[in-house]
């Protein structure tokens, strides 16, 4: 339940697959619950949220909810693409900054 969709379905593992981790634990740390999925389901149905369900919001406002989905994104390349890149919009949201999760490409 801690994979990303991609290493569910075989593909490669890069920094996109560790950013997607990392913020697992940290949307389970939220909201005490993981973003795709249940604990306690057999193998088979886990995969298939982790490969399928939509991440639902952790609630823990706009900012903070915008890094996370965007660090939770199905694709990896719409995730950060360094967990540098995650790290720093982490901290703007503690510095009430504006966060790059929140703006729209041109």
């Amino acid at each position: 339940l801690y994979a990303a969709p991609e290493q569910v379905a075989g593909g490669a593992v890069t920094t996109g697959t560790d950013v997607h981790a990392a913020a697992v634990v940290l949307y389970e740390l939220l909201t005490g619950r993981l973003p795709r999925g249940a604990h306690g389901q057999g193998l088979a149905q886990a995969l298939r949220a982790v490969g399928h369900e939509a991440v639902p919001p952790p609630g823990q406002g706009a900012d903070l909810d915008a890094v996370l989905l965007k660090a939770l994104a199905a694709d990896p390349a719409a995730r950060y693409p360094t967990a540098d890149a995650f790290a720093d919009d982490l901290r703007r949201v503690l510095r009430h900054e504006p966060v790059l999760a929140r703006r729209t490409p041109a």
